[in-house]
């Protein structure tokens, strides 16, 4: 399920995520960032905030520039494959 809770690391809003029964990854897809917004603000980074309810977790985290264009890339860290 999919919902937002007012318990943000910054005092805002966050997006939480919760695992249907017996699975194992969830997979969220974000909102764009866009370049000028990055100039704009003079960006120099992009942090995400993670946490569990509860036990351990892993992330992997794709970031895509260029999408949809002959010029795409897609960074994903860490770079191996996260197993399950």
């Amino acid at each position: 399920a999919i919902s937002t809770r007012d318990n943000a690391h910054d005092g805002g809003h966050s997006l939480s995520l919760s695992l249907p029964a017996r699975k194992h990854s969830v997979t969220a897809i974000s909102t764009r960032l866009r370049g000028w917004k990055v100039e704009q603000h003079r960006a120099v980074g992009l942090r995400l905030w993670l946490r569990t309810g509860k036990g351990e977790g892993k992330a992997r985290v794709s970031v895509i520039a260029n999408g949809r264009s002959p010029e795409q890339v897609i960074h994903t860290f860490p770079d191996q494959p996260v197993s399950a």
